[in-house]
C-alpha cells in the first residue's frame, strides 16, 4: 500500500446548452467547460486494503462523509465499519457484521446489513442502524414479507430513521423487476413495500436487477422524492413514487455516451438550482467517472437526457475487471458552500478520494487578492478561510488566514536544520509542535465589534497554549474592499456568518526567525555544527514568540552567546498592559504577538523586516529558555518573588530565579521553595 496525494488527471468538458445528449453519442459536444464550472481532486489515498489479496475483498462497499470514509469490513475476524481519511486508516466506527452492504439516510446515521454476504434476503433479513455520532445502534429485522433474492449493495436512504418523521431505503435482489422499500421511524421497522418497475418502452424491455443493482434515494433541485434504479450494464431508470408507491419511470439515457462505463456507483444530486448525475466510464470496471447533467422538461421533469460537464480520467492504462470482482466505483457527494459540494468516490481495492465540484464564479483565492490585487478594488473571497483571532484593543478586525496557500512559501533546502522544530520549552515540550503553517493571512475590518466577534475563533489574549476552534469562512460568503496590500487588510462589505469551527494551533517563532536571510550557516551547536533554517513569519499572521530577550528602545534580541543572530522591532499599540511595568530590560519573555511587515533602513542595526506587536507580557510570563544555553558557569543568581521583590536568596514559595552565566547569557525559571 502506499499514500499520494497527487492530483490526478482531471478532465474539463462541458456540453453547449443547445447540446443535451438525447438518444445519439454524436449530440455530445465537448467545448467551454472551464467558464461554467471547477473541478479539482481535494486530496486522493491509496492506503487501503489492496486488490493484490483476498483481504480487498471484504472491503465492498463504502462512502464518505465528514472528510472521511466508512467501509464496510465483513471478514469474519473484523465485522467493523472501518474509517479511513486522507492519511489512511483512523480506527473503526462501530461493529456491524458478515453483510457486504452498507448506507446512510440524510442525517448521516448509517443502515448496515448485519446478515450473511450473498445469502438472500428470505434466509437472513438482519440488519443494523447507527446513529451518526455512532452513540446509538438498533438491531432490526426486515418484514416477513421480504422477499427478495441476493443482493449484495444498498443505495442511499431518505430522512431520519432515528427520528419521529423516520425514512426509507430500497434495495432488490437478483432477477427482480421490482425493488423493495423499507420504512424505518424512531429506529423501528414499521413496513415494508414491493415496488414494480413499470415496463419500459424505450427499451421494450423489463429492467431486472442484478445482485450489484442498488436503488438510491435522492431529491431533485424543487425537492422532489426520486429513486435511481442502477444496474452494473444498463441505463439506470429514474423513478417517482405516488401517494400509493405506484412508480413513473424514466430512462436515463448513459449508454448513448461513448464511453459510459459498467460499474454499480452511479448517484443523482441536486445543485445550485440544477440536477445532476455521476456514473462511471470506460474502460469497464475502472475508476473514470463523469458528472453530467440532467436534461428536463418545461415542468421540470426529467426527460432522460444528459450534458456532461465534468470528467475525471481513469487512473489506469488496462482494464481491471479480471482483478476487481466488485466492479464497484462508489460515488456520493456532501455540500460544501453555496456554489461547491465534495464528491467522494471509493474505488475497492485502490483508493479513495474526495473532489470539488462547483460552479465558475468571480470570485478570487485569497493568494491571488494579495498578491495580485488593486488596492480599493472590491472581491469575494473564493477559498475557505478561517478567522482566528481579535485583539483586545482592535475590538472591529479579524485575523484571518487560508489553509496554507501561501505563493512563496519557506524551504528549507538538503543539508539544513530545522532550529525551532527541534527545540522545547522548560517542561520539555516542542516549541513548534505541528507542521509549519504557510498561509495567507488578512485584516478583515468589520464595521461594529459585534460583527466581528462572529468570526473569530478568539478574542482577547489568556496566554492560550491549546488549539483556536477557529470559525470557518466559506468560499464565496465574504466581500471585501481590499485597502493595504503589504500588511494585507480587507473592508467587509458583506458576508455570511459563519456555522463551523476548525482548530488552529499558531505558529511559534524566536527572534532568529525575524532576520534575513533565514538561515544561519556553520554554526557550532551542542557539539554540532549544520546551516540552521528559520521559517519566515508572514505579515498580519497571530504567532507566539519565545525567548525574547528585551534590551530597552522596543527591541527584542535572542539570548544566546552571540552565535546566533536574532531581533525585532516591538509596536505597543496593541499591547493591553503597561509596558514600562511589564518588560524589563535583560529578561526574556514569551509572548503571543501580530506580525507585520515594514521597511527597514540601511543604518537600522536590526536586520529584519518585521514589526512585532506583542499582546501579552509581564513577570507572569517570564520562562525558561532551558535548551538554548552553551557550557558556560553561572556567574550570578538572583531570586524575584511575586511582588516583584529581588534577592541573591530564594523567597518562600514561587520564585522566578534569573541565572547569568559567565558567557553573557541570562537563563529564567521557575521555582517553589518551601
Amino acid at each position: 500500500m502506499r499514500l499520494s496525494f497527487k492530483k490526478s488527471a482531471l478532465l474539463f468538458t462541458t456540453v453547449a446548452l443547445g447540446g443535451m445528449l438525447g438518444a445519439n453519442a454524436q449530440d455530445l459536444v465537448l467545448e467551454g467547460y472551464q467558464d461554467a464550472y471547477t473541478f479539482e481532486q481535494d486530496w486522493k489515498n491509496e492506503n487501503v486494503p489492496t486488490s493484490s489479496g483476498v483481504l480487498f475483498t471484504d472491503y465492498r462497499q463504502g462512502f464518505g462523509q465528514n472528510n472521511q470514509f466508512y467501509i464496510q469490513n465483513k471478514n469474519a475476524s473484523g465485522k467493523k465499519i472501518e474509517i479511513y481519511d486522507q492519511n489512511g486508516y483512523v480506527g473503526y466506527f462501530a461493529e456491524s457484521g458478515l453483510g457486504s452492504n452498507i448506507t446512510k439516510d440524510e442525517a448521516g446515521n448509517i443502515i448496515v446489513r448485519t446478515g450473511q454476504y450473498a445469502r438472500p434476503y428470505t434466509r437472513d433479513k438482519n440488519f443494523r442502524i447507527i446513529k451518526a455520532d455512532g452513540s446509538q445502534s438498533i438491531d432490526l429485522t426486515l418484514p416477513s414479507d421480504c422477499s427478495v433474492a441476493r443482493g449484495d449493495y444498498w443505495g442511499f436512504a431518505n430522512g431520519d430513521v432515528f427520528s419521529a418523521q423516520g425514512g426509507k431505503f430500497a434495495f432488490s435482489g437478483s432477477n427482480h423487476n421490482y425493488f423493495y422499500l423499507v420504512e424505518i421511524k424512531s429506529g423501528q421497522v414499521v413496513s415494508g413495500t414491493k415496488v414494480m418497475l413499470p415496463y419500459l418502452f424505450g427499451l421494450n424491455a423489463d429492467m431486472y436487477f442484478s445482485s450489484d443493482g442498488i436503488v438510491n434515494s435522492w431529491k431533485d433541485a424543487n425537492g422532489n422524492q426520486h429513486y435511481l434504479a442502477i444496474n452494473s450494464n444498463e441505463n439506470p431508470i429514474d423513478i417517482v413514487l405516488d401517494e400509493n408507491n405506484n412508480a413513473t419511470a424514466t430512462t436515463i439515457a448513459m449508454k448513448s455516451f461513448t464511453s459510459y462505463g459498467t460499474c454499480t456507483g452511479a448517484n443523482c444530486f441536486a445543485f445550485n438550482g440544477k440536477n445532476y448525475i455521476m456514473f462511471s466510464t470506460q474502460p469497464n470496471w475502472n475508476d473514470g467517472f463523469v458528472i453530467a447533467e440532467l436534461g428536463t422538461n418545461d415542468d421540470g421533469t426529467l426527460n432522460g437526457a444528459i450534458s456532461v460537464v465534468a470528467q475525471h480520467v481513469n487512473d489506469y492504462t488496462t482494464p481491471m475487471g479480471d482483478n476487481v470482482s466488485s466492479k464497484c466505483d462508489w460515488l456520493n457527494w456532501e455540500p460544501r458552500d453555496s456554489k461547491s459540494i465534495y464528491v467522494y468516490q471509493y474505488f475497492p481495492g485502490y483508493y479513495m478520494a474526495r473532489y470539488i465540484f462547483g460552479i465558475k464564479t468571480d470570485d478570487t483565492p485569497l493568494v491571488d487578492i494579495v498578491n495580485d490585487g488593486t488596492v480599493g478594488q472590491t472581491y469575494t473571497v473564493a477559498d475557505d478561510i478561517m478567522g482566528v483571532y481579535i485583539a483586545e484593543k482592535e475590538p472591529t478586525r479579524v485575523y484571518a488566514k487560508d489553509y496554507g496557500k501561501h505563493r512563496y512559501p519557506s524551504t528549507i533546502k538538503d543539508g539544513e536544520v530545522d532550529f525551532v522544530k527541534d527545540q522545547v520549552d522548560e517542561n520539555e515540550i516542542k516549541l513548534q509542535q505541528d507542521d509549519w503553517d504557510q498561509s495567507n493571512w488578512v485584516i478583515l475590518d468589520f464595521e461594529t465589534a459585534e460583527e466581528a466577534q462572529k468570526f473569530a475563533g478568539k478574542i482577547g489574549e489568556t496566554n492560550q497554549t491549546s488549539p483556536i476552534a477557529c470559525k470557518v469562512i466559506k468560499g464565496g460568503t465574504l466581500t471585501g474592499k481590499l485597502t493595504n496590500k503589504l500588511n494585507p487588510t480587507m473592508t467587509v462589505t458583506s458576508y455570511v456568518e459563519p456555522t463551523e469551527t476548525l482548530d488552529y494551533l499558531q505558529n511559534s517563532y524566536i527572534p532568529c526567525n525575524f532576520m534575513t536571510p533565514n538561515v544561519q550557516s556553520n554554526i557550532y551547536w551542542h557539539g554540532e555544527t549544520h546551516d540552521y533554517f528559520f521559517i519566515e513569519p508572514k505579515p498580519q499572521e497571530y504567532v507566539k514568540v519565545w525567548w525574547a530577550l528585551y534590551d530597552a528602545n522596543n527591541h527584542f534580541t535572542i539570548d544566546t552567546d552571540s552565535k546566533f543572530k536574532g531581533s525585532f522591532k516591538a509596536d505597543r499599540s496593541l499591547y493591553p498592559g503597561v509596558w514600562e511595568q511589564d518588560f524589563k530590560i535583560g529578561k526574556a519573555y514569551n509572548f503571543h504577538a501580530i506580525v507585520r511587515y515594514v521597511a527597514s533602513s540601511k543604518d537600522d542595526p536590526f536586520e529584519g523586516n518585521y514589526m512585532v506587536f506583542p499582546l501579552e507580557g509581564g513577570a507572569g510570563i517570564i520562562t525558561g529558555i532551558s535548551n538554548i544555553t552553551s557550557d558556560a558557569q553561572v556567574a550570578g543568581v538572583t531570586y524575584v518573588n511575586m511582588l516583584g521583590m529581588e534577592s541573591t536568596t530564594p523567597y518562600a514559595g514561587l520564585n522566578i530565579v534569573v541565572k547569568r552565566y559567565s558567557n553573557g547569557n541570562l537563563v529564567v525559571t521557575k521555582e517553589f521553595i518551601r
